[in-house]
Order: C-alpha cells, then structure tokens, then sequence
C-alpha cells in the first residue's frame, strides 16, 4: 500500500482539540478585558457625580430634603445603569 499525502484523521483531530484549546482561552481572556473595561469607563463618571453631589451638599440647606441626592443614590444609580 502506498502512503497518501494527506494527514491522517488522528493528526486532524490533535489540531481540532488545540484549536479549541487556543478559542477557549482566548474567550476567557475577552470575557476578563470586557469587565475590566466596563468598570474603568464608569469609575471616572462616578467620581464625577460623586465630587459634584459632595460640592452641592453644602448648599443643602436652601433646598429641600426631597430634592437631596446622596452619593449612595448616585453609585447605585451609576452601577445599575452600567449593567444595561
């Protein structure tokens, strides 16, 4: 029997399962950056509301109790809006 060129089905699935391998790692590895950079784009907003509510909180007096913004209310606010 003569040997033909082509690879056979035991090499073929070695290079499949290191592929799949390779995709998986990779998948992760963008799942990770994604997440990362979702909470490094709303750190900065955050901190901006956050220094604007606390340089507002000495006016607090003339307004009303109703129309108060805590910080807390703003990083909740900020942190459900990120998730959508």
């Amino acid at each position: 029997m003569q040997k033909g060129n082509g690879f056979t089905l035991i090499e073929l699935l070695i290079v499949l399962a290191i592929l799949g391998i390779l995709v998986g790692i990779v998948a992760m590895s963008v799942e990770d950056l994604e997440t990362t950079a979702e909470g490094c784009a709303v750190r900065p907003e955050q901190q901006i509301v956050q220094d604007t509510v606390g340089a507002n909180n000495g006016n607090q007096a003339s307004r009303s109790s109703a129309n108060s913004v805590t910080p807390a209310a703003v990083v909740a606010f900020l942190t459900v809006a990120a998730a959508l």
